[in-house]
Order: C-alpha cells, then structure tokens, then sequence
C-alpha cells in the first residue's frame, strides 16, 4: 500500500526521502542511517519535524515529513533537493510539476515490507521504538507549518527523466554510529 506525493492540483501534503538498500551491506546500513539523521537535524534546524522509518530491515530507510495543509509541489520539490544536496537519495516528490490531472510518484507507506519479513518500525528518543510506541509516533507525530520552508532556497536542478533511479554511492568518511538495528536477519 501507498501513497502519491503530489496530487492533480500540484500539491504536496507530505515529502519523504526514500534511502535504498537492496542487500545486506552493513556497511551500507551504517552510510544510510547517518545519510537519515543528517536530514532529519537539516530539517529540524529550520523547524520541520521528521519522522524516520527503517523501511526494509536491512539498511533502507524512508523520512517522512508531512505538512498541515498543502504545499505547492515546486516548493515541496526544492525542499527535498535541498534535503539531500548532494546524496544521491530519492525525495518524493521527484519532479516541481506535473502534467494537468497527473498524480506524483508512489511511496510504499509504513506497514509490513512486501517481500521482507520486516515491519516498519521507527525512530525516536535516541532509538528504535517497539512496534506500539512506532504506531503511536506515526499516528500522533506533529504536522508541520509550510511557512517555515520559507527559508529554503529553491535550487536551480535539472529536472530527472521519470522513473530515473539513483545509485547510492557510500562515502568511506561515515563513521558508524553504534546505534544501527541489526541488519540483514530478517
């Protein structure tokens, strides 16, 4: 089950960075846990409150950001572009606009993982929340303002094709932060 980022109108009510991992790399888990927490503090700096969510169980995360009200999808899209500067991650929505009467891109929402043994779970207080406190973030996590992306420059980017996919490429400098799930047992 998902959701699309943008709806007919060119609104977003939510944007979320998509970090994939496919495999067991534990290395890569670490790269991608660190690559989440960076986003969430960037965002947390200018007022946004994210949620992460260890996606897959294996090192791939999602962080979510949902607003109140709409936001007109450009605003949304240099918000995420923002978000992930130079990590090649994925943020939904994935292009400023859209087609008249088109829908955004999907994103799997939280839930069971469709081909892993793997339940969302998430983060919060400095750890990995048990399976009722998960559900009692996602369902009570504050919405934020769409006036504090304000202060977000829109960046001058180069729209990607649609369905373009993003290699995650690991800097060697991520120095593992202790605080991983086990990966790859599931």
């Amino acid at each position: 089950m998902g959701i699309h980022s943008t709806s007919p109108e060119n609104t977003c009510r939510y944007l979320a960075v998509d970090i994939d991992q496919h495999g067991d790399d534990s290395d890569l888990a670490v790269s991608n846990f660190n690559d989440a927490i960076e986003i969430l503090n960037r965002a947390a700096e200018i007022g946004i409150y994210g949620i992460l969510e260890d996606s897959n169980g294996c090192g791939g995360f999602h962080v979510w950001f949902v607003f109140n009200e709409p936001v007109p999808t450009k605003i949304a899209y240099g918000f995420g572009q923002w978000l992930i500067g130079d990590k090649k991650h994925e943020a939904f929505p994935k292009q400023a606009e859209l087609s008249e009467g088109k829908f955004g891109n999907w994103l799997r929402l939280p839930g069971r993982h469709h081909s892993r043994s793997h339940d969302s779970i998430f983060w919060g207080d400095g750890s990995w929340l048990n399976d009722t406190e998960s559900v009692e973030l996602w369902l009570n996590a504050p919405l934020n303002d769409p006036a504090c992306l304000a202060v977000v420059p829109l960046p001058a980017v180069t729209l990607p094709e649609p369905n373009t996919r993003y290699d995650t490429t690991v800097s060697d400098s991520v120095v593992d932060s202790g605080v991983l799930p086990e990966f790859g047992t599931s």
